[in-house]
């Protein structure tokens, strides 16, 4: 059923080069029917060959009804069955449908059950009638691949305590035209927090779904994102399979404050006290702000050498712009030695006495070693690091990044950085990217820009982001032994935020904390002379060494997108 033509239906955000790369991309990674034999065959070597129920929900638009049971059908993994409640409220023709796709297949299921009065409550039907070990959910308007249901149970053999699984997914029409491949992280709390990633085709245990009492039909629209939230929470082991395996027949999402009462409804079960604020132009994302647990002390450290008028941009912008009332700024002074820069010390500790002060370090210029110096001079509960060519713009940005660092699952939190020309410098990190060690995404596209999926507006877990801006509970930056000193120029705040997520913590990027950087003004290239090319070729072989794992595969990206360019377009060079 699947079809192999293309069609572009994507944002201007990918650009009309994306259409071709699909096309590529599809055309070499859609299993061929040789690759599906040779999956069979795996298959059936399985030592645990689950039995998995496919509870089909029933929508008003049941057109595709034959498609969504044909591509079942045309499973290669052989121990399913298919399970189909009709409410109460099921047309004539559907049920005509229905009677002819059943009538003599002992693998499909239908129940018709007068008592169901909508889709959900017909699918927790389902959902308990289901005998299967594990029990994925799909719509009326939904398809799968051959091998899906294959690749599911590879995924369990794996690890036997995988109890929910997504996979990634595209969009598909009547004509068999494929678009809009969305390729996933792995498990990412709090991108599911701010918009149901996950979607809606999921695989869990019977167990899980079935101790959780399925899905809340009085949320409606809302209801798979509800469900994905419940679950994850209550899941031993979530696994992504990074394969397009789940095709959607094109339908018009509509906002709803059902998906408002589903976020906030996961906060109260959480025991957090926070709201969820819906993006403009994006629908069904949110943006959540927690109440503050404790106005507790920021320590902002600032390094320099020079730049007073740098240095008087970020500091007349934090100590008239900034809300957040428990503060103290310490300025790391590297080497200095213009008077401009000594009158600028002296004017901020007559006017901020009790606020700011400024330490002195004379020996080398070492990042690392400056960072670990500022914190062992500060007061604060929470370590707030900033570049000395920075300019704040809004006045709860401090307050914004506390909500997050106060959260105890949380690590590292990063903001979104502008150029002066209002283009995008910072908005997270990819490790591997650039075919050398890390870099930064989005890089260029304009500050309105929604990126990805949104991903640019969306609050979204990254494994690492810059120390431009970076805020961290000094527990935490403790408990890593705060930065490595061996990497003096680069890489030491990837190396930094890698630490603390090998720690368990979530590293996270908030859009709503935005900040002008004025990029390296202050030292210049880091490899424009001979002798920092080597300190380069180094730190770059040290950063290698230490962390290939997420070199080889960043769980915050998708494999199936490049590592060679910075706007999530297709990797189709593999």
């Amino acid at each position: 059923f699947i079809g192999r033509k293309i069609k572009n239906m994507f944002s201007k955000v990918t650009g009309i080069k994306q259409k071709e790369d699909f096309q590529i991309w599809f055309t070499k990674n859609y299993p061929s029917q040789s690759a599906l034999i040779k999956y069979k065959k795996e298959s059936n070597s399985f030592s645990y060959q689950p039995k998995i129920s496919i509870v089909i929900i029933l929508f008003e638009n049941t057109n595709f009804i034959i498609q969504t049971i044909e591509s079942i059908q045309k499973q290669i993994y052989s121990n399913w069955e298919i399970i189909i409640t009709t409410p109460n409220s099921t047309t004539a023709e559907t049920r005509e449908k229905l009677e002819l796709i059943t009538k003599n297949n002992p693998k499909i299921y239908w129940i018709q059950n007068s008592d169901c009065e909508n889709n959900f409550e017909a699918a927790n039907h389902s959902i308990n009638k289901s005998t299967g070990d594990y029990i994925s959910i799909l719509n009326t308007n939904d398809c799968i691949s051959p091998d899906t249901l294959f690749q599911i149970a590879k995924a369990i053999n794996s690890n036997r305590d995988t109890d929910f699984i997504y996979v990634d997914e595209d969009k598909i029409d009547a004509h068999k035209l494929h678009s809009s491949p969305y390729f996933k992280s792995d498990w990412c709390a709090d991108n599911l927090l701010s918009r149901n990633y996950i979607g809606t085709f999921i695989t869990a245990t019977a167990e899980l779904l079935k101790t959780n009492n399925g899905f809340n039909s009085e949320l409606k629209e809302a209801a798979h994102y509800d469900l994905n939230l419940r679950l994850t929470e209550k899941a031993k082991y979530i696994h992504h399979i990074p394969n397009l395996l789940h095709h959607q027949f094109f339908k018009i999402e509509k906002s709803s404050d059902n998906h408002k009462k589903a976020i906030e409804n996961a906060l109260n079960r959480r025991g957090k006290k926070g709201i969820a604020k819906p993006i403009h132009d994006l629908v069904n994302c949110f943006e959540v702000r927690y109440e503050m647990e404790a106005i507790k002390k920021v320590s902002v450290i600032i390094p320099t050498k020079n730049k007073a008028d740098l240095c008087e941009t970020i500091l007349s912008s934090i100590f008239s712009l900034t809300d957040y009332p428990n503060y103290e700024v310490i300025l790391i002074n590297n080497n200095s030695d213009e008077e401009s820069f000594f009158e600028l010390v002296k004017k901020w500790k007559n006017k901020e006495p009790q606020r700011f002060k400024c330490i002195h370090d004379n020996d080398y210029f070492n990042y690392s070693r400056l960072m670990n110096e500022g914190a062992k001079a500060s007061n604060g509960d929470y370590i707030l690091l900033l570049n000395n060519d920075m300019e704040i713009l809004h006045a709860d940005w401090m307050k914004a990044m506390v909500e997050y660092a106060q959260q105890k699952e949380i690590g590292v939190v990063g903001a979104k950085l502008f150029y002066p020309n209002d283009t995008i410098q910072h908005a997270g990190v990819v490790i591997g990217m650039g075919g050398v060690a890390a870099d930064h995404v989005f890089v260029g596209f304009d500050r309105n820009a929604d990126g990805y999926f949104g991903q640019l507006k969306c609050i979204t877990n990254y494994s690492a982001l810059t120390a431009a801006c970076l805020m961290i509970r000094k527990e935490v930056f403790d408990e890593v032994n705060g930065f490595e000193e061996q990497l003096a120029v680069e890489f030491n705040d990837v190396d930094f935020c890698l630490k603390i997520k090998d720690k368990g913590y979530r590293n996270i990027y908030l859009p709503h904390v935005y900040l002008y950087h004025f990029e390296s003004i202050s030292r210049g290239h880091p490899q424009k002379t001979l002798k920092s090319y080597k300190q380069h070729v180094k730190d770059v072989a040290f950063f290698k060494s230490k962390w290939e794992k997420y070199i080889v595969h960043d769980p915050c990206y998708n494999k199936n997108l490049s590592i060679l360019y910075r706007d999530y377009r297709l990797n189709i060079h593999d």
